[in-house]
């Protein structure tokens, strides 16, 4: 959650008794750095920690870390007698993350790990697209995997297609999506699809000449458009009142730039895995409206189809007043009025240019098996009855490193009913779900066996005034788990996992507001989470909150708080993590994580990160080897070993390995082997010198789309997944559209 934030304080420098600091005052906030001295007076001797470590008193002292700090002073006469204490408190925001991180180091997920072929045994790649399409549109494939009972199986692995052209695309939890380039020809193509050993194959048959029927006006009677029909909607199109438009099996409806459908209606779409229908623009690059449920009779059903490029306008709620949105563009479904419903089953909603939906007080909606991917955010929901079930909310604008603060939340809620289960939440640059200070008495969210994973900020964020039960969910890779913040909410988590977060459960949050809420958490488990397991600082009161505002009982705990909260035990069992594992007791993925930037020798940190696909219920761990070699033409030699444990539960480590003098070496390289209760599957992690021959990294859409752009003639473009094993791709031409990285690869490389 993100509010603007003003403070008003004390000017630097700070004086109790006769102890003096310059630099720093009491409760005071900080950007960057801050630099403090104590004066160092004459016959007295002084202790002074920083969070607990010794600083020097008379001279200066900076700290650039991130986060909150607790300055702790005792002077004490030479010759003895009474000594005097001072303790001041204050914060250092990271350049470029504001008030909404105040209080906590800067946090930015991870790149996700693959699971091992084994851990695919048994499952079933679901790969679902169209099975005819018009030639000169962009093709829209889904894949799920599904477990040996049919439903979802929360396993990463990369998307690897063959019929259109080599292409990729990441399986997070299980969901994954792409837009496939338009085919320009007639007959059939075969989509054969490979994650890990598990393969699928899927026929298209592309139309040269489809016969297109132009739509849009006002139906005011029953409408049905058969099954396979080809709809060009040339104009806004409203379903009266009253009446039902039914879509049948196969359908493609094309929509011009900014056309919405209205349901005062019933908008009835019968698509199924095998002949979905599809929801998109008429021409690739524009962008088309919405769908709007604006009265009490508005219905829309939906299965088995796809949603994609709808979200036309970018100020839509700048211009339409009366809803509630914390950004302005168009959403696809807007369920405006009380009574109105959305029912989504096998539905796929993914490359938008503005939200999914928003709604009002009184709405309904109910997502089963829906995915929702790359756009806006999710929506924002206001008073509203909303049921996911089985679903997935993922990338959210998208999947890299860059920080933005746009609120771009999976969803947020305000009041009402929300019960949300079994779904992945994940890959946002704000909340995974954000909530409202305007909840109000009634409001009840429930969430159970729920999965959140690679958020900037906060998996779960409370604040105002409801009741809200976690159980059996599952935090990894966040800013904070589970944060319970300014208002009242009551909150309960019941046999939960944090994993690998910044921190697991916070009450408090980081503004300096009311906070008049609680927080129980019990019989779950915290393992490896880098700034805390829990956490209870707010910045209005300063001062840490334990039982019973904050109750942490009978968890166990990695980072034992005897002082805070004693009811706990250390260290994770991970018997009891087995329930929670996707697969129970199978082996994990283990990789080396890529480094930002540029990975030459000279840029090596000195330090790299190891990550587990995700926890595991046993000890695992590997043997990591730094190489280098003085000569790219020469073979790597041994620099540094050692060998990393993972304990139940945890995901991440950070290994230190320095050099010297990296930059002397021509190529380094990172690697590991014998892996215990792991696969390694991911390459090696390489810095390389740039070429000689240059070339030029264009992104376009995110993490979806790179373009490799080189000069020269004669040039070759390889491709390799683990810098030794190289394809030459000779049809390939300057600009050349390239897989984007997942994880550690694909490699590139231009041969002359």
């Amino acid at each position: 959650m993100k509010k603007t934030l003003w403070f008003l304080g004390l000017l630097p420098g700070a004086l109790c008794g006769a102890i003096t600091v310059s630099g720093v005052a009491d409760k005071s906030y900080y950007t960057g750095s801050a630099t403090f001295t104590i004066a160092a007076d004459a016959g007295f001797a002084f202790i002074a920690n920083l969070d607990g470590a010794p600083v020097a008193v008379g001279s200066a002292v900076t700290s650039q870390l991130a986060g909150f700090h607790d300055l702790e002073i005792t002077k004490t006469p030479a010759g003895g007698g009474t000594s005097e204490t001072l303790s001041l408190r204050f914060i250092i925001q990271a350049p470029g993350r504001g008030g909404a991180e105040a209080g906590l180091p800067a946090w930015t997920p991870h790149a996700a790990v693959a699971d091992p072929p084994s851990s695919f045994t048994g499952s079933t790649l679901n790969l679902i697209a169209p099975s005819h399409w018009p030639k000169d549109s962009v093709l829209p494939v889904v894949a799920r995997l599904t477990g040996g009972d049919g439903e979802g199986l929360r396993l990463n692995g990369k998307v690897v297609l063959s019929g259109v052209s080599e292409r990729s695309f990441p399986l997070r939890r299980g969901w994954g999506s792409r837009l496939l380039p338009a085919v320009s020809a007639g007959g059939t193509i075969d989509l054969a699809a490979n994650v890990q050993g598990l393969a699928v194959s899927r026929p298209v048959v592309i139309e040269d000449s489809p016969s297109w029927t132009d739509a849009g006006g006002v139906l005011s009677t029953n409408t049905m458009w058969p099954v396979n029909s080809r709809i060009h909607l040339t104009g806004d199109l409203t379903i009266a009142a009253g009446n039902t438009l039914e879509i049948g099996a196969g359908s493609i409806v094309q929509i011009d730039p900014g056309v919405e459908i209205i349901a005062d209606g019933t908008l009835q779409v019968d698509g199924n895995l095998s002949d979905p229908v599809v929801f998109m623009p008429r021409s690739g690059g524009q962008v088309w409206g919405g769908i709007e449920l604006n009265v009490a009779t508005s219905r829309v059903n939906a299965s088995g189809a796809f949603f994609t490029g709808a979200g036309g306008d970018a100020s839509w709620f700048g211009t339409h007043p009366g809803y509630a949105s914390h950004r302005g563009e168009q959403a696809l479904f807007l369920i405006g009025a009380a009574g109105a419903e959305l029912h989504t089953d096998q539905v796929w909603i993914f490359d938008l240019a503005g939200q999914v939906m928003n709604s009002r007080a009184g709405a309904v909606i109910d997502l089963k098996r829906t995915l929702i991917q790359r756009c806006v955010t999710g929506g924002e929901l206001s008073g509203s009855t909303v049921t996911i079930d089985r679903s997935a909310l993922i990338e959210i604008p998208s999947d890299t490193p860059e920080y933005i603060d746009g609120d771009n939340d999976a969803l947020y809620v305000t009041n009402g009913i929300q019960t949300i289960r079994n779904t992945v939440i994940g890959w946002t640059k704000d909340d995974g779900i954000d909530s409202g200070d305007n909840g109000g008495a009634g409001t009840v969210t429930t969430l159970e066996n729920n999965w959140y994973e690679s958020i900037f900020h906060e998996g779960q964020a409370l604040s105002g005034v409801r009741n809200v039960a976690f159980n059996g969910c599952v935090f990894i890779d966040c800013g904070q788990g589970i944060e319970d913040g300014y208002g009242s909410p009551v909150a309960i988590a019941d046999g939960c996992l944090f994993s690998g977060n910044l921190v697991g459960a916070r009450f408090g949050d980081n503004y300096n507001w009311g906070y008049g809420g609680s927080l129980e958490v019990k019989n779950s488990h915290f393992a490896g989470n880098f700034y805390h397991d829990v956490w209870g600082y707010d910045w209005s009161s300063w001062t840490y909150n334990v039982a019973p505002v904050f109750n942490v009982h009978d968890n166990q705990l990695s980072i034992p708080d005897a002082v805070h909260h004693p009811l706990n035990t250390t260290p994770v069992d991970g018997s009891l993590l087995a329930p929670l594992m996707p697969k129970p007791g199978a082996d994990v993925g283990i990789a080396v994580l890529p480094v930002a930037g540029a990975a030459t020798p000279g840029s090596y940190p000195g330090t790299f990160t190891l990550r587990l696909s995700g926890f595991s219920s046993r000890q695992a761990g590997a043997t990591w080897t730094l190489l280098g070699s003085n000569s790219q033409d020469s073979p790597l030699s041994p620099l540094a070993t050692g060998s990393v444990v993972f304990s139940p539960g945890e995901t991440l480590k950070e290994i230190a390995a320095p050099l010297a003098d990296p930059g002397s070496y021509a190529k380094l390289a990172v690697s590991l082997s014998a892996p215990e209760a792991a696969v390694v599957t991911a390459g090696d992690l390489w810095f390389l010198n740039a070429p000689a021959v240059p070339f030029t990294l264009i992104q376009e859409r995110a993490a979806d789309r790179h373009v490799l752009r080189w000069q020269g003639s004669g040039a070759v473009l390889e491709r390799s997944d683990d810098l030794l094993n190289w394809k030459a791709l000779p049809e390939a031409a300057s600009p050349a559209e390239i897989e984007p990285a997942i994880g550690v690869g694909p490699f590139f490389r231009l041969r002359y």
